[in-house]
């Protein structure tokens, strides 16, 4: 139990909102106060809704417990018009890319001695595995032979990072809630990975799962749009 609210707290801190943990059971002389602020102005938020308002992040050890909390909570993932939206979408500008690359692909097949296309095999949705295809040689835009893995339903323009089997697997078991990620297509490029972690960040790979959360709860035609142009003014 913590000591009762006062009343004042509210104008000399001078809040904004209240993040309030799950597990806290305020007395109900603390519930109205913190009410009235809410009438006030200031925000009433789970510790779900602060990472997610302030940090546009949500950490995993945040993920509901049960299946079912997940399966109401990152609905969003899987349902609804703006996931149907989302694969027109990827179909529309794959194939776009598909017209440019697929000449190009013919050129430098001709001109190179090797193989100029590498595959690797990566969890997708549901956890089905398939094979991620690259540019051999290593570059900013080694990438760019995925449009074929979207175009085929594997993978999305925007989306969580392709992950092999192993890390996957390896994800799964550090973190709870990591399987949401497999609740949607991986992508080209994502939210998780447009800006790093920064460098105080001790664990790189619960920052990033952190962000796909996020993503996969708040995606959207808007905020892929944002994405790929942050994408292309990166590779100008």
């Amino acid at each position: 139990r913590m000591p009762p609210l006062p009343p004042p707290l509210a104008d000399l801190l001078q809040l904004d909102g209240v993040a309030i943990g799950s597990e806290l059971d305020p007395a109900r002389q603390d519930r109205q106060l913190m009410l009235a602020w809410q009438q006030a102005g200031v925000r009433l938020l789970s510790l779900r809704g602060w990472s997610e308002h302030f940090l546009r992040r949500l950490p995993p050890e945040l993920v509901p417990d049960s299946w079912s909390e997940r399966v109401e909570v990152f609905s969003h993932a899987r349902a609804g018009p703006t996931s149907r939206l989302k694969r027109l979408g990827d179909l529309l500008l794959s194939g776009m890319m598909g017209l440019v690359l697929l000449p190009l692909h013919a050129v430098a097949a001709l001109l190179r001695s090797g193989p100029i296309l590498q595959q690797d095999l990566c969890s997708g949705r549901d956890g089905q595995p398939f094979l991620r295809l690259r540019f051999a040689a290593a570059g900013p835009l080694s990438a760019l032979p995925q449009w074929r893995n979207v175009w085929r339903g594997e993978m999305s323009l925007v989306g969580p990072r392709p992950l092999s089997l192993e890390v996957m697997a390896e994800l799964e078991k550090r973190f709870p809630g990591a399987e949401l990620r497999q609740w949607m297509r991986p992508g080209m490029t994502g939210w998780g990975r447009i800006a790093g972690p920064p460098p105080e960040e001790s664990d790189a790979m619960a920052w990033e799962l952190g962000r796909d959360l996020y993503y996969l709860r708040n995606h959207s035609l808007l905020l892929d749009l944002q994405l790929l142009l942050t994408l292309s003014l990166i590779h100008i």
